[in-house]
């Protein structure tokens, strides 16, 4: 906010303070000169008279230094206390003030305000895309069907095969989660969302088209690994051999190596890595089916790295594992990042503000947390409705992705 170090400043201020210290004493010294030079008569006239002047002048110098110390850590603690004001009331929290993520949203299900994206939306019909029938939305949406086909690698699916997708797609939280920061990160500047992304932020009913953009985002990037771009090789590993995990008799079968190297330990063999690295060492994408649209932190990242990046976004997307405090996370909110937080390992609960628990026993899960509480508990936006996390349940440590677009 400020371009002033205060560090430097304060030390500044110090060795001022010193100085003029210094400068005191040597006028001090200068003084006694003057008397010693005046024992002497019409011989050290003029030496007295020099010294008188310097001492004069250095004596100046002193007060001079010391006062704009005193002002310099005047203005210190002024301009410090500014900054605290002013942090206090600017915050860049993108949810601070957002419409799609709603603050006066009422906790759990809430039909009319919708609170972030849902990827369960599409498949369970709660709103679906234009095909209203007395409140509820018809399951056979030709919008959705033909928008999923439009895509080459789903051009020839059969109404089955896009229903079977849309099911797919309600596993799919990490999207949700990405998504959700996207429009975050776009929802003051709609005309640059449409020129990036090439369709329109609200849909024809003014609402936030969260299912296009969660669409588009698997429909582009689903099941597919980029081994030349961020974490593309990570993913790939920690897919792969993940997948084998309980059943290494068949990675042995279909790779030629042991899996495990520790078991307990979950740490793999040497031949096993290097098997997996073989096998698609001459491919710059990989595609391998899955029956579910769950993603690790690996994927998501690499996932999200092409999707961007393919349409010129200039961001930044970090990973992290393990326990953050309250204040850290609101700390990264504030600075503009978008976070979204990743549950898997643990089993958690998802509550409303007065502490009743709406969801329980709840497994592996990703989440965009949108602020805070007071007590230190984070807001979170989860099949586009609003909860509440408490930390503490995280005891397995959570896994986190931050996200912000640089516009």
């Amino acid at each position: 906010m400020f371009s002033l170090d205060f560090d430097l400043a304060k030390s500044c201020a110090d060795n001022m303070t010193s100085v003029a210290k210094v400068l005191d004493d040597v006028s001090s010294s200068l003084a006694s000169m003057n008397m010693s030079a005046s024992m002497y008569g019409q011989v050290a006239s003029s030496y007295q008279s020099s010294v008188q002047k310097l001492s004069s002048s250095v004596g100046d110098e002193g007060q001079d230094m010391s006062t704009r110390a005193t002002a310099l850590t005047d203005i210190i603690d002024v301009a410090k206390d500014y900054e605290k004001r002013v942090g206090d009331l600017v915050s860049e929290n993108l949810f601070d003030n957002s419409q799609l993520f709603n603050s006066d949203s009422d906790y759990g299900v809430d039909e009319d305000d919708d609170y972030g994206g849902d990827q369960g939306d599409m498949y369970h019909n709660r709103s679906g895309w234009d095909v209203p029938l007395f409140d509820f939305r018809l399951f056979q949406d030709g919008k959705i069907f033909d928008y999923v086909r439009s895509y080459d690698r789903f051009k020839d699916y059969s109404d089955d095969q896009v229903a079977k997708l849309l099911e797919k797609i309600n596993s799919g939280c990490g999207y949700v989660a990405m998504a959700n920061s996207i429009f975050a990160q776009y929802e003051s500047n709609p005309e640059e969302f449409e020129r990036v992304f090439g369709f329109p932020m609200r849909d024809s009913n003014g609402k936030f088209d969260t299912n296009r953009l969660i669409l588009d985002f698997f429909c582009n990037t689903d099941d597919t690994y980029y081994l030349n771009e961020s974490g593309g090789t990570n993913a790939l590993l920690q897919d792969v051999l993940g997948d084998y995990a309980s059943h290494p008799e068949d990675f042995k079968a279909d790779f030629g190596a042991e899996l495990w190297k520790d078991p307990k330990a979950r740490t793999y063999t040497d031949e096993a890595i290097q098997a997996v690295l073989d096998r698609y060492q001459d491919q710059s994408e990989v595609i391998i089916p899955s029956e579910d649209g769950g993603t690790t932190n690996y994927s998501l990242q690499n996932r999200l790295s092409h999707y961007l990046s393919e349409r010129g976004v200039n961001y930044e997307c970090t990973i992290d594992r393990g326990p953050m405090t309250a204040q850290e996370v609101r700390t990264k909110l504030d600075s503009g990042y978008c976070v979204n937080l990743g549950t898997a390992g643990n089993i958690i609960n998802l509550y409303d503000e007065n502490g009743n628990v709406l969801y329980d026993n709840l497994g592996g899960h990703r989440m965009t947390v949108t602020g805070v509480t007071d007590d230190g508990n984070y807001i979170v936006s989860s099949w586009g409705d609003k909860y509440i996390v408490h930390p503490n349940e995280l005891t397995n440590g959570p896994n986190w992705v931050f996200m912000d677009v640089i516009q």
